[in-house]
């Protein structure tokens, strides 16, 4: 049997066993296929790596992302089966699917702000300078100084 050993925001084991044995819990949900749940579970996982969390917190808001994102897809899913469903319900599974939306791009901007340490970064892809002009590259600090 070979071993893979990964890091996913922390070294903890106990941690890690918690959040791999949540993420089988929920993509086990409501079936016994254990092909399905395997499927369910490594696409999970990998989605959780490609977050790619650096720390504790960074993992537990990636494994709520990927559920959020997977209870989005299921709704979605839902709200296409017309056949046999009432107005009421596609547009009830529209509403969940749309909260469920709102969720993730929230949980996103919550991991770009962690991450960030609350500093907005501004990335200039070209600047064109004109005979005479000047141009500054690097950190522009504006506040009132003392002079």
């Amino acid at each position: 049997m070979r071993l893979y050993v990964f890091y996913i925001g922390t070294h903890d084991e106990y941690l890690t066993a918690n959040i791999i044995n949540q993420v089988l819990r929920i993509c086990s949900n409501g079936t016994k296929d254990s092909e399905l749940i395997n499927s369910k579970t490594n696409a999970s996982m990998t989605a959780m790596l490609e977050i790619d969390p650096q720390d504790s917190t960074e993992l537990m808001l990636a494994t709520q992302m990927v559920t959020v994102h997977n209870i989005t897809m299921e709704m979605s899913y839902r709200a296409l089966l017309t056949e046999g469903q009432t107005h009421q319900a596609v547009n009830f599974n529209v509403n969940r699917m749309t909260k469920l939306m709102r969720t993730y791009m929230a949980q996103m901007e919550a991991l770009n702000k962690y991450r960030n340490k609350g500093k907005q970064q501004i990335t200039v892809q070209h600047v064109n300078v004109n005979d005479g002009g000047q141009a500054v590259i690097g950190d522009i600090n504006q506040g009132g100084g003392n002079g």
